[in-house]
């Protein structure tokens, strides 16, 4: 028997919310947790925790799973998303999945549809670097795209000047 105490008396908790799959599409995201886990199978595989960092769904956490150890189709496919996750970072050849993290990238994803007891679901596809200019603050970006003015005509000058 478990004794609940005063645990009914606390005020009512908002259920969380419920989140339904992303729409498919690109979003700038970066890498905030990865670690080996094993599926119900019994096999070994990489799972990725992005963050989406802008927009409607900013904070959302998107998931990805590769078979690192496996020697078949899914072994070729997550060397081939791994490959594209380098060239996005700019981090080749890592010697942990850590030097990945926090590093802004953009993600592609598609929506799985249901399948048996599963609902649907987001699968990332695709790793793009993401452009730099993006990320700038407007002041920065702007700045950044100004043409340089002419030098002052009226300027006199003085034949003792080392310049």
């Amino acid at each position: 028997m478990v004794g609940f105490g005063n645990f009914f008396d606390r005020p009512v908790v908002e259920s969380q919310p419920e989140y339904s799959v992303l729409p498919a599409g690109n979003y700038e995201a970066v890498l905030v947790d990865s670690r080996m886990k094993q599926s119900k199978a019994g096999k070994d595989y990489l799972s990725l925790e992005f963050k989406i960092r802008s927009g409607e769904f900013s904070n959302r956490s998107v998931w990805g799973r590769y078979m690192i150890n496996d020697t078949g189709a899914a072994g070729q496919i997550a060397r081939n998303q791994l490959q594209a996750l380098e060239n996005a970072t700019g981090v080749v050849k890592p010697a942990d999945s850590s030097e990945w993290h926090d590093i802004p990238v953009t993600i592609a994803i598609k929506v799985v549809p249901s399948k048996g007891d599963y609902g649907p679901s987001n699968e990332i596809t695709n790793f793009i670097r993401l452009q730099r200019t993006q990320s700038l603050p407007t002041k920065i970006t702007n700045f950044i795209l100004q043409r340089p003015q002419s030098a002052p005509t009226n300027v006199s000058h003085d034949d003792n000047s080392p310049w």
